[in-house]
């Protein structure tokens, strides 16, 4: 069945970290259990597994930033600090022959540039939808191999889930890229040096649209009550909740417009050379 982007509605935005960066234990969640190495997952054991968006993580009130190491969060951003009203529209868990060719359709028709976090094992036969992904001007960043929890993998296993992505990434596109989003945005100061070592800019996100929630539809005009100058909205494009968003995104889109906002890839947004 093709979702048709010409009829559906929604909205979206962007963010940098220094000081609030949102935490949860991974025991809250039973998908977070994974302590195997990460090679020892296939792509159809990916498909397979019991899969949590981070929408749909329960909160928790303290960041762990304040556990970090001052140096080591220097390259973390959540929003861009901004008067101007620009802001980021963000997309995890592609690419989604479904989900992501809709959304695309959609953006082209009301003329928005967005960012998308691509997880390395959903890339095999869906390599076409990465290319349009740039061809179409959106940008594209690293969501890791098997979306796990890193902060549970020994370095070598993080580097793994981080270059087995990167691969799959430049054979399909001819580059690579500088930007990570981590699943969960869990976090620690092993998972926050291997990144930096690697040369990574840790994204994350400052407006959570909750569309990983069953109950989305709900609380979907939270963005365009919430939003602020310098957002980055955090979206996701392949998971079942996807139809959802399908439906609320385009009046998002046109709400936050109307209110004068301009949709920014996060390269632009948060101006960082080499970022794009």
């Amino acid at each position: 069945m093709k979702i048709s982007a010409k009829n559906i509605m929604t909205v979206c935005t962007i963010c940098v970290f220094a000081s609030s960066c949102s935490y949860t234990y991974p025991e809250y969640s039973n998908a977070l259990h994974r302590k195997a190495p990460a090679q020892h997952f296939s792509s159809q054991d990916f498909h397979n597994q019991t899969y949590t968006p981070e929408s749909s993580m329960p909160k928790k009130a303290e960041s762990n930033l304040e556990s970090l190491d001052s140096k080591s969060i220097h390259s973390i951003y959540s929003k861009a600090e901004t008067e101007e009203r620009n802001i980021a529209l963000s997309f995890n868990d592609g690419p989604d022959k479904l989900h992501t060719n809709a959304i695309l359709d959609l953006l082209k028709e009301m003329n928005v540039k967005a960012t998308f976090f691509v997880i390395g094992s959903k890339i095999e036969n869906n390599e076409t939808i990465l290319k349009r992904i740039v061809a179409e001007g959106h940008m594209v960043g690293n969501h890791t191999f098997h979306h796990l929890d890193l902060t549970s993998l020994t370095t070598d296993e993080i580097l793994q889930e981080l270059d087995q992505t990167e691969k799959k990434i430049a054979n399909t596109i001819g580059r690579k890229t500088k930007m990570v989003r981590v699943p969960y945005h869990l976090l620690n100061e092993q998972v926050v040096q291997v990144l930096h070592n690697e040369g990574y800019h840790i994204i994350g996100w400052s407006l959570d649209a909750m569309d990983g929630l069953s109950e989305y539809q709900l609380t979907a005009k939270h963005v365009v009550s919430e939003i602020k100058p310098g957002d980055i909205i955090l979206h996701h494009d392949g998971i079942e909740q996807s139809n959802e968003l399908l439906m609320q995104l385009p009046d998002e889109i046109k709400e936050l417009k109307k209110r004068g906002y301009q949709f920014l890839t996060v390269p632009d947004l948060l101006k960082i050379k080499g970022l794009n």
